[in-house]
This record gives C-alpha cells, structure tokens and sequence, in this order.
C-alpha cells in the first residue's frame, strides 16, 4: 500500500488508526522551540479539523474543495496555533519567494 500525508506525519492507509495520530515530535519540539507553534496545540484537532472540512464538503457536496477554501481553512488553524500568526506567514511568503527564483533561475 502506498503511503499518504497526514499533514504533520506519514502513515500507511493501512495504518491509518495506528501510525498517523497527526503527531511528529521532533517537528512539533522544533517547531514550539522556534516560537512557531504554541505549545498547547493540538495537532490531532488541527489535521482533523482540515480533513473534515474536505470529506464533509466531498460528502454532502454543498460547496467545493478549492485551493483557496484549503488555503483559508489552513491560515485559519494556523492563526490559532501559531504564536505570532503574522511573523509566520511573513517568513513563508519570503520562502516562498525564495523558492520561485531559484525555479525561474533554473529554468
């Protein structure tokens, strides 16, 4: 079987309920130690939070999935779990930007 993302892990589909609870310590210890993540968040809230928005709308098929949807639902949870939700977003747009003249100077 082949491995999907969690968000914040890895797991096998098969190993849904036993290998991905949405945890990743290290991630989430650097995180909180960059002063990125509060540290009372709760990943497992947040992973499933996103992903009923996507089944619940894939379900019931009373508004689309769109990137822009998961874009707004994600800085939502982020504003939530993030110290300083504005500082985090200004260092990932800047990655961001980083990234897409490294791929135009590659191009």
């Amino acid at each position: 079987m082949g491995a999907v993302g969690c968000g914040l892990g890895q797991c096998e589909v098969a190993g849904y309920r036993d290998g991905c609870s949405g945890r990743d310590d290290d991630g989430r210890a650097r995180a909180v130690e960059r002063g990125d993540l509060r540290s009372d968040a709760d990943l497992t809230l947040v992973v499933d939070s996103l992903a009923s928005l996507v089944l619940y709308r894939l379900l019931f098929g009373h508004a689309p999935v769109t990137t822009e949807t998961i874009e707004q639902a994600v800085n939502t949870l982020l504003a939530g779990i993030a110290n300083d939700f504005d500082a985090l977003q200004s260092r990932a747009d800047a990655e961001a930007d980083h990234q897409n003249v490294h791929r135009a100077a590659v191009r």
